[in-house]
């Protein structure tokens, strides 16, 4: 979304999604659908759905981090590995520095 977005600079959550770009193809061996596109039809498998050996807090960690939206993504990277590695959310984001939220939300 910010890659097409002016008033929406890139920042660590460009960097989540492109991690995840990486690693969802690393897994599925599938491209995952540009986010230009995503954005008028998401068509996104989810790697369990491709034949991918995933747990269920793995693929669901993977799937924010590439979600459409920065806002809906992990601010950073840090964040990203704590959840694929079953840390709770609340708190990776409590070792987060709060300006970091702040400017994707």
């Amino acid at each position: 979304e910010e890659e097409y977005k002016p008033e929406r600079p890139p920042g660590t959550w460009t960097d989540v999604y492109g991690v995840a770009v990486t690693m969802y193809r690393a897994l599925t061996g599938a491209i995952p659908q540009p986010a230009v596109d995503r954005l008028i039809a998401d068509r996104l498998r989810l790697p369990s759905a491709l034949g991918c050996e995933i747990s269920e807090p793995e693929e669901r960690a993977l799937m924010k981090a590439l979600a459409i939206h920065a806002s809906d993504r992990f601010a950073t990277i840090e964040e990203f590995q704590a959840a694929l590695e079953g840390v709770p959310e609340s708190a990776a984001a409590a070792a987060a520095p709060a300006s970091l939220a702040a400017s994707i939300a």
